[in-house]
């Protein structure tokens, strides 16, 4: 089965997506999460920036692997991909990161909350596959710890809810500092000084404490208290192509704004403009996911910043 992007020449194959799937789900693991040392994260970054700006080749992939992460070529949808992931043995939630073998474009992809939010990761393998990023990062553990993940029988019907009563650890890579999250920042942001970093995010309309908040299908911001032209510009194009509620924070809406997002906050102290907040409820999350018309414009006003 072939899945086709509106007005867009890019397809891929349900093998292709499955592929990836299985790369992620391997990513994954319920072990505890172990922040890296500061030598492996100024490791890290050099190691990040040297992807972005397209080196390839064995003497990177060993550097990774003194790392204990895999650093290989898979092929989906007659495209290449450089895949980078923990060695087995050495799980600590480290992450998912996926590369075009030949570098192309300066915005990168990012899915924080793939085991909570549910279908961001799914919208983020097929708008990797369908698009043309510098990068896709996924996070490997979930966000509140070790909360073990919800059956596969109730997927889409519990996102997001909040942590259990007693829960103490929180791994949450767009709040926690010092990660492979944050070293991968620093890298963007040095890479591409006028690039696009867009975080995909998954809310419960039933949670919201506004009634806007509660109305909304799609809420974009740019991590700050004042708007910005790439973020309203960024509504205006999904205003005109997809149906529903598409709000700016802070201009119509006046939660879910990311203002207390590490990684926008780690891009502002550098005063890198480039950070894009996307929350997604889960309606709309659905039909981007299952709907290729939806999620062809979706992709194309993303990909126009």
């Amino acid at each position: 089965m072939t899945l086709c992007l509106f007005q867009a020449n890019f397809c891929f194959s349900n093998d292709a997506y499955l592929t990836m799937e299985a790369y992620l789900n391997q990513a994954r693991t319920d072990n505890n999460f172990v922040s890296p040392s500061p030598d492996a994260l100024d490791r890290m970054e050099k190691l990040f920036y040297r992807l972005l700006k397209g080196e390839r080749g064995n003497p990177i992939v060993q550097d990774w692997k003194a790392l204990h992460f895999s650093m290989e070529d898979i092929r989906c949808a007659d495209k290449t991909y450089v895949l980078l992931i923990e060695e087995a043995p050495h799980r600590t939630g480290r992450g998912m990161y996926l590369f075009p073998q030949v570098p192309q474009g300066n915005q990168v992809l990012m899915i924080p909350h793939g085991l909570h939010d549910y279908y961001t990761s799914d919208i983020g393998i097929q708008l990797t596959l369908e698009g043309n990023f510098a990068a896709t990062v996924f996070n490997s553990v979930h966000r509140y710890g070790n909360r073990k993940k919800k059956s596969q029988k109730a997927k889409g019907q519990g996102a997001d809810e909040e942590p259990t009563a007693g829960m103490e650890k929180t791994w949450d890579m767009a709040a926690l500092p010092d990660t492979c999250f944050t070293a991968f920042t620093q890298a963007f942001i040095r890479a591409f000084p006028r690039g696009t970093l867009l975080q995909l995010h998954g809310f419960s309309s039933k949670k919201r404490k506004t009634r806007k908040g509660r109305e909304s299908d799609l809420i974009i911001s740019a991590g700050t208290r004042k708007t910005t032209y790439q973020a309203s510009r960024l509504q205006a194009c999904l205003k005109q192509k997809i149906p529903g509620k598409i709000r700016l924070y802070p201009d119509d809406v006046q939660e879910l704004g990311g203002t207390r997002n590490i990684i926008g906050a780690i891009l502002r102290a550098s005063d890198h403009k480039g950070f894009i907040h996307i929350e997604i409820n889960s309606s709309m999350r659905k039909k981007i996911k299952n709907n290729p018309e939806i999620r062809g414009w979706f992709l194309n006003c993303i990909t126009a910043l």
